[in-house]
């Protein structure tokens, strides 16, 4: 699909990945609209960050109410992440990481319907984790696989639109940081990528009419597109 004059929704986009996303759309004549829990701290032309905590019916709910032009596509982008294996995380980040990672991507969906072009795309950021299912970090693991599986349901579900999947490896961002281990810290982040090289594959998948997932390839170190 063509970018230019398209309208984009994507949430958390104040930092890293979404927001290295939102300014290549932009550079490519989209126009952006945000779901931000952290306000963005710069004001960029073609871009409109609402405060909503996607985790909230009501609050989504009240930032699209401020949307007045249908959207063509949305990024569900917003993620939180804890390590652990599958017995050392506490219930809270248990909820806190379901709660943002799937059930946020699945209220945006849902309540953003009424306002999606007829051949709308939706776009899953997923994780190697979600991919691979790995052991540690287990929760984020298993939500960013649910993730895939969502996007699966509303393709077919919904089969006008184009869904997308996004499968990163590690991007320097702070929620990437969080996922390694103090003293492999300094080593680890000489291999990851940055976010706007993610973000120019981003586009690509989404200028793609054939190709429906972007996966990092961790014998290469390089995207695919499939």
């Amino acid at each position: 699909m063509k970018l230019s004059k398209s309208h984009v929704l994507i949430t958390g986009a104040s930092t890293g990945i979404g927001k290295a996303i939102a300014k290549e759309l932009i550079k490519n004549g989209a126009a952006v609209t945000s779901f931000d829990l952290e306000p963005l701290t710069e004001n960029i032309e073609g871009w409109e960050s609402i405060p909503a905590d996607i985790t909230d019916s009501k609050q989504i709910a009240y930032a699209l109410d401020k949307i007045d032009k249908p959207i063509d596509i949305v990024i569900n982008n917003a993620g939180v992440l804890h390590r652990g294996n599958i017995t050392e995380n506490s219930e809270q980040e248990y909820d806190s990481i379901m709660d943002v990672n799937l059930k946020g991507a699945w209220l945006v969906f849902t309540l953003a319907r009424s306002k999606l072009s007829k051949n709308a795309t939706i776009v899953q950021i997923s994780s190697r984790h979600g991919f691979n299912l790995s052991m540690d970090p287990a929760l984020y693991a298993i939500s960013k696989n649910a993730l895939m599986d969502l996007g699966s349901i509303i393709a077919k579900t919904f089969p006008n639109y184009s869904v997308k999947t996004i499968n990163p490896g590690s991007i320097d961002t702070k929620l990437a940081r969080q996922d390694v281990p103090p003293e492999e810290l300094e080593n680890k982040i000489k291999t990851m990528k940055s976010p706007e090289e993610l973000a120019i594959k981003v586009i690509e998948l989404l200028e793609s009419d054939s190709m429906h997932n972007l996966v990092f390839d961790d014998e290469t170190r390089k995207y695919r597109l499939e």
